[in-house]
């Protein structure tokens, strides 16, 4: 029984290790024309779901628009055996054209899951949404499809 608590013990805190994050980063995109013939002049925002190399899943968030995306939201929920974790939700004021967040989950569970991702924002006109499926080992989130 000890040896099951200190299991318990220590992927609890790989898990804490690994909490919900969000970083931003930025597209380089001085190599695009100068053209504006067919510019869409709003937010375009690309989501996809990887493995982050250490067993958990990296949530990325991209405006692949003209226009900054104002007040996106996002909701990421875990079907399956979640014990915690299974909803996590935020709100990034402003990304700009270019830029990408990345947030990283904090969950613990067991057996077959799908994450849902959907991203809004204000002047974005419909939710955007991505999923993917695998099996949960505690906070370790394998075999990603």
């Amino acid at each position: 029984m000890k040896k099951l608590w200190i299991i318990g013990a220590i992927a609890i805190l790989i898990g804490m290790i690994f909490s919900p994050a969000i970083s931003a980063s930025s597209i380089d995109r001085s190599n695009e024309s100068g053209s504006n013939v067919g510019e869409i002049n709003q937010p375009v925002l690309v989501v996809t779901i990887s493995s982050d190399g250490f067993g958990g899943p990296v949530i990325n968030i991209t405006n692949v628009g003209d226009e900054a995306a104002i007040n996106l939201r996002y909701t990421v929920t875990l079907d399956g055996m979640v014990f915690f974790g299974k909803v996590t939700s935020g709100v990034l004021e402003r990304l700009e054209p270019g830029e990408s967040c990345y947030i990283r989950l904090m969950f613990f569970g067991i057996g077959p899951v799908t994450i849902t991702v959907e991203v809004n924002a204000d002047n974005v006109n419909e939710p955007v949404t991505a999923s993917a499926t695998g099996f949960m080992l505690g906070p370790l989130f394998l075999g990603f499809s």
